[in-house]
Order: structure tokens, then C-alpha cells, then sequence
């Protein structure tokens, strides 16, 4: 109580707004970050505190492997993140820092996997900002119409490991809209969809782009893929194995090509050239 009164003479003499100068000191509070849960994803953490609206970097950090996305937290200063496909076995760090330079960190216990245990591999971690906004999510279609070009121009130089690197490292759900309604598909990551028995796409053979254009209509709510037409003259050679309704068919076309969110990186969907991404979507 002494001390109360004694900091209320300081401020008294020294001419301060004591109301104002009091609740700043009680509205004040550092942003923070800890471990939640969130059905449906391997681990997942909260943040209180951070500035409305500012971006913040949330990293999940493996050894020297660093995998990052940005949210902008809600109004409240609130976020949440979902990650899956973590690699838990040892020590692992999630680490949140703003442009302003406010940061907090949470440390996993040390985990010790037993022999045998086949944890995925480091730096494949996918994640899911389930309160707050993903950063860039809005990318605009020009950015990503030149990754599909870039994408294509690999394949038709026969460039295909450097192709597989722009392909999505993750997978979802999405939601296709159809001639009859819409129609939900899983797509696996790039080399491990269950959609095709076609793994790489070195059966392109010639890959000439001549337009790009986004289906406006099929945008989702939280903004993780994009669907393009592409347009041009495409020239496949398939394995005499492949069944004929895994074939395309060269010549002048326009596939469907959907462009995803993998922790926060946009990347071209591997599953393409499959039997359901070749029906006809709504113009």
C-alpha cells in the first residue's frame, strides 16, 4: 500500500495523466505462444497478445531445418496454427516474431523414437491457420500464372526433377465445382498420390503454354489453392503399360492445373493429368 502511494505522489509531481498512465501499464502485455490442441492436426499452437492485423512469422524449427508461414492474428491479437506431418522424434522449436521484433518460443520435451519407427522426414511439415489469416494467401493470379509457366517450361525442356520441385509437397481436400453440383477429392503430395499409378511426368514430351487464366469461381474461404486453366499444345508419350484412361491425349487443349498453399509456399498440384481433374469444371 506504501509503495502504491508513493508511485502516485511521483506521478502527481511530475504533471503525468495518472488515469491513462496506469491503464496503459494494465492493458500492456507481451505476446505469447503455447501448445493447443486442434482436432485433426499432430500439433498445434496458440498465440495471445500480438498486434491486430501485423504479420507474424511462425516457424517450426528441426535441427537447421526451418519451416515458416505468416498469419496476421485477429482483432482480439489471437491466432492459431495447425501442423501436420511433424517429425517429433528429438527436440523441436516453434518459434512467432513480428515486424516489430515482439517474439516468443515453446520447446517440445525430448522424444525418443523407438527402433524401427518411421517418422516423416524433416522439413515436410504442412500447416493450417485456423483462426487468424495466412499472409500472401491472396497472391495475386499473375505470380502464380508464372509458376505455372515456369512449371510447364520445365517439362517440355525435359527438366523433369526440377519440374517436381515446384510440385506440392503436402496434401488436402478441395472442393471442385462440377457440371451436376461440386464434387471433394484428396490430393496427395507430389510422388505420392493414390489418384494415379503414374508417378513421374516424364511422359510429357512437349509442353507449349499459350494462356493462363484463373476459374474465379471456385476461390476458398480460406484462400489455400487456386484453380487455372492452362491452355496450349501439350505431346505425351506413355508407357506401353498405361491403361488408355490414364492417357491424355496430345494436341491442342487445356488442362486443369490447381495451384496450393504448402506451409505457406504456393506450388502447382501434382495431380493434373488424373481421370477426376480431367472432368469439366464450371466456367
Amino acid at each position: 500500500m506504501r509503495r502504491s502511494v508513493m508511485l502516485l505522489a511521483v506521478l502527481l509531481l511530475a504533471g503525468l495523466p495518472v488515469g491513462r498512465t496506469l491503464a496503459a501499464s494494465t492493458q500492456a502485455t507481451s505476446p505469447t505462444l503455447s501448445w493447443t490442441t486442434l482436432a485433426g492436426y499432430q500439433l498445434a499452437v496458440s498465440g495471445t497478445g500480438w498486434p491486430a492485423g501485423a504479420a507474424v512469422t511462425l516457424s517450426l524449427v528441426k535441427g537447421s531445418v526451418v519451416q515458416s508461414v505468416q498469419v496476421k492474428p485477429t482483432a482480439d491479437g489471437t491466432f492459431e496454427v495447425g501442423m501436420n506431418h511433424v517429425n517429433q522424434c528429438g527436440i523441436l522449436m516453434v518459434e512467432a516474431r513480428d515486424g516489430a521484433g515482439d517474439q516468443a518460443q515453446l520447446h517440445s520435451p525430448a522424444m525418443m523414437c523407438p527402433l524401427g519407427a518411421n517418422p516423416p522426414p524433416v522439413g515436410t511439415a504442412t500447416f493450417a491457420v485456423v483462426k487468424g489469416q495466412e499472409v500472401g494467401s491472396a497472391q495475386n493470379p499473375p505470380t502464380q500464372a508464372q509458376l505455372i509457366a515456369a512449371y510447364f517450361k520445365d517439362l517440355n525442356a525435359h527438366h523433369y526433377r526440377q519440374a517436381r520441385r515446384l510440385e506440392a509437397t503436402c496434401a488436402t481436400t478441395v472442393s471442385l465445382p462440377t457440371a451436376t453440383g461440386r464434387m471433394r477429392i484428396v490430393l496427395g503430395a507430389a510422388g505420392t498420390s493414390p489418384m494415379t499409378v503414374i508417378r513421374s511426368k516424364r511422359f510429357v514430351r512437349a509442353a507449349h503454354i499459350t494462356s493462363v487464366k484463373r476459374v474465379a469461381n471456385v476461390l476458398t474461404a480460406a484462400a489455400t489453392y487456386w484453380i487455372f486453366r492452362v491452355g496450349g499444345t501439350f505431346t505425351f508419350a506413355y508407357p506401353a503399360a498405361t491403361p488408355a484412361a490414364q492417357r491424355l491425349t496430345s494436341g491442342r487443349q487445356q488442362l486443369t492445373v490447381i495451384v496450393r498453399s504448402c506451409g505457406g509456399t504456393w506450388q502447382i498440384d501434382p495431380n493434373w493429368d488424373t481421370v477426376t481433374l480431367r472432368l469439366r469444371t464450371a466456367r
